[in-house]
């Protein structure tokens, strides 16, 4: 089996990725935001209290036009999300952005949940399989899958052997957030058949990876509190910039 282990390598991946999706484009900014109506016409949204583009308006009204150019989650009124624009702000009522580069949903609504589910030893398999289940639906990764646990040494190792291959950015987020929730657990790898050849191909993600990867210390605090795995799960969906 053909593995990618190196975080360096995932990140050039991740990059190439973002540049394709439109998502690189220098100056943006992003603000999160609660959606507030939704018709054939667009999205209207009321950013967060916080953010800064409350100086320059209250509601934001995301027309059919500027969303065409980028996938947009199944939004209802009342989800959270992120969009990621620049340029100038129309004035109005509602106001509106000049461009837009992407919207996609945020995590704190499922929080609660994952963090019922998280689970302190890698070897309970049952609360390993929901913990990857939860986080597979959160995530959209919908490919036909088995697991495998190593619990014979450190690094305790979780593998999820696929029947075809994975979205990288998807399964990536999934990865940080199952060493995140399983206590002992040090490293999440999956694998997954070489388009037209019997070998296989597979990446790794370790503790030591995600931590360089999201650019933060200690990934295993962020599962101790619900409040904590909150902030991670938006800094992980923030990084990738990617849709639901």
């Amino acid at each position: 089996m053909k593995l990618l282990r190196t975080v360096a390598l995932f990140a050039i991946c991740l990059t190439a990725l973002l540049s394709a999706a439109g998502c690189s484009e220098k100056g943006t900014e992003s603000f999160n935001a609660v959606i507030t109506e939704i018709t054939e016409d667009g999205i209207t949204a009321r950013p967060f209290e916080d953010e800064e583009i409350l100086k320059k308006a209250s509601v934001i009204r995301l027309d059919q036009s500027v969303l065409s150019a980028n996938p947009v989650p199944d939004f209802l009124p009342g989800d959270t999300a992120r969009i990621v624009w620049n340029g100038k702000v129309k004035k109005g009522e509602p106001a509106s952005l000049e461009h837009v580069f992407a919207v996609y949903s945020l995590p704190p609504l499922y929080s609660e949940e994952l963090f019922n589910a998280r689970n302190e030893y890698i070897g309970d398999a049952p609360a390993d399989g929901r913990l990857l289940g939860l986080l597979a639906e959160y995530f959209n990764i919908e490919e036909k899958r088995s697991l495998e646990l190593q619990t014979s040494g450190e690094p305790y190792t979780m593998t999820v052997h696929f029947e075809s291959e994975p979205d990288l950015r998807r399964m990536s987020q999934t990865a940080c957030s199952l060493l995140a929730l399983i206590g002992n657990c040090g490293e999440i790898r999956w694998d997954y058949p070489s388009k037209g050849s019997d070998v296989k191909e597979g990446v790794s993600i370790t503790t030591a990876d995600a931590e360089e990867l999201l650019q933060l210390e200690d990934l295993k605090k962020y599962g101790e509190t619900e409040e904590s795995l909150h902030r991670l799960l938006e800094n992980i969906v923030q990084l990738t910039e990617i849709n639901r």
